[in-house]
């Protein structure tokens, strides 16, 4: 496959992203591949409020275009290993890693996807990346080789009513939820 040289990917801070950024992003998440509401600046500046994670988001731009981003949370294990999540799945967030702007091709999403991981890779020497994700697990395995563990996600369809999936929230994550929801 032919690189794109015109391709840039840059790496924010939660506080570098701008107003037109933060717009850009959501209408990404809104109308790409596989968004969520995990994949959100907003949502992943609750997370890392909440829970003191560094949170940095990958964007990748062609000619002022994103086409492109995921959301990593750093994590240091001690003074030489660091681990980043996309999402931090334990911190029950079930969705992160890439999302794409609708009509690329599979070869240009793996192509992303491979220059986040590169990217992620030079932040810290030891850096272990764990993305959970949503999207076709090939597309995975096609951009970390045989260094990745692909591992297949299940969707549940929320028929209950809301109070009927509060209710079954323990009280613990309800508190975590309010909590979250203060700092809106």
């Amino acid at each position: 496959m032919k690189k794109d040289h015109n391709l840039t990917v840059h790496i924010y801070g939660s506080m570098d992203l701008s107003p037109d950024l933060r717009k850009g992003l959501s209408q990404l998440v809104h109308e790409g591949r596989n968004g969520t509401i995990f994949h959100t600046p907003e949502w992943n500046d609750i997370v890392r409020r909440i829970f003191q994670t560094e949170f940095l988001l990958m964007v990748a731009e062609r000619a002022g275009t994103i086409l492109g981003m995921m959301p990593l949370h750093l994590f240091r294990i001690d003074s030489l290993r660091m681990n980043a999540f996309s999402p931090p799945r334990f911190l029950e967030v079930p969705y992160g890693g890439p999302v794409f702007k609708e009509g690329l091709s599979y070869g240009e999403c793996s192509d992303i996807l491979r220059r986040f991981l590169d990217r992620a890779s030079l932040l810290e020497n030891g850096i272990s990346i764990h993305l959970h994700t949503a999207p076709d697990p090939s597309l995975i395995g096609k951009a970390c080789g045989e260094k990745s563990n692909i591992m297949q996600t299940g969707f549940v369809l929320l028929e209950p009513s809301l109070h009927d999936i509060w209710m079954g929230i323990s009280s613990k994550r309800r508190n975590m939820i309010r909590k979250a929801e203060k700092y809106q």
